[in-house]
């Protein structure tokens, strides 16, 4: 097994081996699903540990025998949606089925370019179906084939995601009578929920829908798919990240409590305040290199201190990668920012808010800012608390 030395990753997804990565439930869970046959999907807010754990996840099924292909839904078509390069769902076709059979390496009896031209006047459903039957499965058919595709928000108003999540589906009712389908396996990964991927009619799209059953396909695939949750990690399991400083001060343990007590598991602050914590602890390494001797209380302090002056203050200019700013623009420029921020007011002052399925309660809970606990909307960390301020007429004021 490849190792490689341990340093904190702020930002991006974590490699195979890295030794930050926190292993969670939602591993043995995704790792289940995908074994058992069922679609899966991971949607959630940003910096949670999706792609991370799609990662490690492919890994596992690679040593397995699986034969896996990730695709990067950013990649086929530009994340600014004014510029979407996919225009019709004929072109999104064509660039799906290229990643996957140059990814999969499907080109032993046809060449892809010649089947593209081939295939160009059928509807997009019957190519894709055409695709999976004849070229994917016809050359794996002995094969178990894993399709993740990441960062499936992007699609969110390209003509391409209805005819996308309906032939998934039809690959997961074909698996019930075609012993082939069974080696077909999706997993779904995105900033989004599967509420709205259920009900996405993108903007000239509607030709192709005359009726709801396009919709209730997706609704089908999703109750029956197998949603994987990524909550925060657990204090217990996150020791690990403590390599980074266990060398440089006498009671590591006391430093990532301090630390969790701000971020409470959530993945990026807490690789973010570790990362922090270590290059830190390094200034203050005493010249006979022995571990710092801090008492509880000076390690609370001094963490406070830390989180305050390098997170906390200043923090537009200080969010490096981005993570804050992100969350404030997807807040203001919510189409319905206005319902948001009475929402979040409410649960900043610690007015007890049920937790539902409502649309302005996911759209909310997707920010990342809030997290449900006992049955009830809660601030997910005091971090968020401290930065998202409502002391502000509004939230954009903030910082």
């Amino acid at each position: 097994m490849i190792t490689i030395p341990f340093s904190y990753h702020v930002g991006g997804a974590l490699s195979w081996n890295d030794p930050t990565y926190i292993k969670r439930k939602a591993d043995r869970a995704l790792s289940n699903a995908i074994t058992q046959g069922k679609f899966a999907y991971i949607l959630g807010p940003r910096q949670t540990g999706k792609s991370s754990l799609r990662i490690q996840t492919r890994h596992q099924l690679v040593q397995q025998g699986y034969r896996c292909v990730t695709v990067h839904a950013n990649q086929l078509c530009n994340t600014t949606k004014a510029s979407a390069t996919i225009s019709t769902p004929e072109e999104g076709c064509s660039a799906f089925i290229s990643t996957l059979w140059t990814d999969l390496n499907l080109n032993k009896t046809t060449a892809l370019r010649a089947w593209l031209k081939a295939t160009a006047a059928l509807p997009v459903s019957e190519r894709l179906a055409h695709f999976s039957s004849s070229i994917l499965l016809g050359e794996l058919r002995k094969t178990p084939v894993v399709i993740f595709i990441d960062e499936i928000d992007a699609l969110l108003e390209t003509p391409f995601l209805v005819d996308l999540l309906q032939w998934i589906q039809q690959c997961n009712s074909d698996r019930n009578t075609e012993a082939t389908y069974k080696n077909l396996n999706f997993v779904l990964l995105g900033t989004t929920t599967a509420s709205e991927l259920s009900s996405t009619c993108p903007a000239g799209t509607a030709q192709l829908q005359p009726t709801a059953e396009p919709s209730d396909d997706i609704e089908m695939l999703f109750s029956n798919g197998c949603q994987i949750s990524l909550p925060p990690f657990q204090l217990l399991e996150t020791f690990s990240l403590q390599q980074g400083f266990e060398e440089k001060i006498d009671n590591p343990t006391a430093l990532l409590k301090a630390i969790f007590k701000w971020t409470q598991g959530q993945p990026f602050l807490t690789q973010k305040i570790c990362c922090l914590a270590s290059g830190l602890m390094d200034t203050l390494v005493q010249p006979s290199y022995k571990p710092i001797v801090l008492s509880t209380k000076t390690i609370n302090q001094w963490t406070d201190n830390l989180v305050r002056s390098h997170i906390i203050k200043n923090w537009t200019t200080q969010d490096d990668p981005i993570h804050f700013r992100a969350i404030r623009d997807r807040f203001i420029y919510s189409p319905h920012s206005k319902a948001l921020l009475t929402l979040y007011k409410t649960i900043y002052a610690g007015t007890p808010v049920l937790a539902n399925d409502r649309p302005l309660q996911a759209e909310l809970r997707l920010l990342g800012i809030v997290s449900i606990l006992n049955g009830h909307l809660q601030i997910a960390n005091p971090v968020y608390r401290e930065i998202f301020s409502v002391k502000q007429s509004r939230l954009s004021k903030v910082g």
